[in-house]
């Protein structure tokens, strides 16, 4: 049997020069659309609120959130309060105190798609909460490491993006 290094298989995913510039374009409306995001988390706020602010903030922008629609997803962020692993639908249940959100937005623009998300907390947390939030950003920047805990859910697959929403490199278990 004959083995091949990872690099022949990944060259297919490089991006040019020209790729790469309009992905940093979309990170720093990811990185404004995180400020919006955590302006809006609070107690009492709803997900349905969260999602409608994030929208209008993408829209104003000249972008388009690309989950609205995009399979039947039917708002422009993914919201998934506490114990949702994952793409939780934004709903009109007001967060509590120590309620933790992720919010997951893709933004679509100049022919480009940004993914992100991010950890907040509604009010304030145990040390508990606090550990997971951080344990999650440092997961998204270099993997979750084992002093935490935590695991990488087996069920959900990461995904490249660029001029598509969902695509290659497959990421399984991130």
């Amino acid at each position: 049997m004959e083995t091949i290094g990872l690099r022949p298989l990944m060259r297919q995913f490089l991006k040019r020069k020209v790729s790469i510039e309009r992905d940093t374009d979309t990170v720093t409306l990811r990185k404004m659309r995180a400020e919006v995001a955590r302006d809006a988390v609070r107690p009492g706020a709803t997900t349905d609120e969260i999602d409608r602010e994030v929208h209008d903030f993408i829209v104003s922008r000249g972008a388009y959130p690309s989950p609205l629609g995009y399979l039947g997803f039917p708002k422009s962020v993914s919201t998934s309060v506490n114990d949702v692993i994952a793409h939780g639908i934004p709903d009109d249940r007001p967060l509590e105190d120590g309620d933790i959100l992720n919010v997951d937005v893709t933004v679509y623009v100049d022919g480009h798609h940004g993914d992100t998300s991010s950890m907040f907390v509604a009010g304030t947390t145990d040390e508990s909460g606090w550990k997971l939030c951080k344990a999650a950003q440092e997961a998204m920047e270099m993997g979750v490491e084992d002093e935490y805990g935590y695991y990488v859910s087996q069920i959900f697959l990461g995904h490249g993006v660029g001029s598509y929403f969902h695509g290659q490199p497959v990421l399984l278990g991130s």
